[in-house]
């Protein structure tokens, strides 16, 4: 059934600027049938592929110009002021982007079932799906078996259109949070550069951005095993409330009690400072909102800033920091410049 209200909620989705509210709604209407989600992979499936490969040449020039719209009212928006991306597209953004991918999916579905019959298919060939975002944006990723992947922004997530074999593998670069459907016959694995996660049905978080000098995982339910692709290939399980933290330098890994907020709050919009450095602070908010950060004449002096913010705008967190540790700032689109 392509209900086109439930299309279009699907299309913001894949735009990642769903509100928690909206993908309940999808959620509840996968729910409902295994046809809604086979219906959705192949939507997946199909928009996974056009991103690099649009349709038709038709279906290019109107992308092009409704993308060039797009741009120009989101700029006019952005300069009023700054919000995390998920949440400051104005309804024209929204509609216009949405009517993109559901063109470029419906004109897929066309090709797809016109053709068929002329269409040669290796059914032992499965197709990768690739999630990638920019910085100022999260996506929920719903996996081909039924769990769900929460990605963080800058990070990339890459799984098969099916899991066959005797292991679901799927790959990341940055941060994720996984609720994994349980499966003993089949166990789940989260492959990094730096380590590997093995479950069978838990939920957790991984987090390797390449820039960073250590990967982090932490447990929330369940148990998991953490394979290091350094330091002879060791070993560690964790249980509930558990982490680790390996130096991708070295090598060496230590197990540590989390603090929820801190290891995987930002999955429901809570921006968690504790303890934190300048440099910390710069670049959590940077990919966070996804804007750019000049500082000027700052000392080098010592931080450690607290504080939570639940969904809140740049402008206001800003406020808040300035007035505790003595700085002006000034936002310009999606520019900051901070002045000590």
């Amino acid at each position: 059934m392509r209900d086109p209200k439930y299309s279009e909620l699907i299309a913001k989705q894949f735009l990642g600027h769903t509100n928690a509210k909206e993908n309940k709604i999808i959620s509840n209407w996968l729910d409902r049938s295994d046809e809604h989600k086979k219906l959705y992979r192949e939507y997946e499936l199909i928009w996974s592929k056009t991103q690099i490969n649009h349709v038709a040449t038709n279906a290019e020039k109107v992308y092009d110009k409704i993308s060039l719209a797009i741009n120009d009212d989101k700029q006019k928006y952005l300069s009023h002021e700054l919000i995390p991306k998920k949440f400051n597209w104005s309804p024209f953004v929204i509609k216009a982007a949405a009517a993109v991918i559901l063109f470029v999916l419906v004109a897929s579905l066309t090709i797809k079932y016109v053709f068929t019959e002329t269409e040669t298919v290796d059914n032992n060939i499965v197709s990768r799906i690739n999630k990638t975002l920019p910085k100022g944006q999260k996506l929920k990723v719903f996996l081909p078996d039924g769990s769900t992947a929460w990605l963080n922004a800058e990070s990339s997530l890459t799984f098969p259109e099916r899991f066959d074999g005797s292991s679901r593998i799927v790959e990341l670069d940055g941060e994720a949070f996984f609720s994994v459907k349980k499966d003993t016959l089949k166990p789940f694995i989260v492959r990094t550069d730096q380590l590997d996660v093995t479950v069978l049905g838990t939920t957790f978080n991984v987090r390797t951005y390449q820039k960073e000098s250590s990967a982090d995982v932490a447990l929330e339910s369940g148990k998991v095993l953490v394979s290091m692709q350094v330091k002879d290939k060791e070993q560690v399980f964790l249980l509930p409330g558990e982490g680790i933290r390996i130096d991708k330098t070295s090598g060496e890994f230590h197990k540590t009690t989390i603090d929820p907020l801190d290891a995987y709050g930002w999955k429901d919009g809570v921006l968690y400072f504790k303890d934190a450095t300048f440099e910390q602070i710069i670049s959590k908010l940077s990919r966070w909102y996804g804007v750019e950060i000049e500082v000027q004449n700052f000392d080098n002096s010592e931080w450690a800033y607290s504080s939570e913010f639940q969904n809140e705008y740049l402008s206001n967190v800003l406020e808040s920091m300035s007035f505790s540790k003595e700085f002006e700032y000034k936002l310009d689109q999606n520019k900051v410049f901070i002045k000590f």
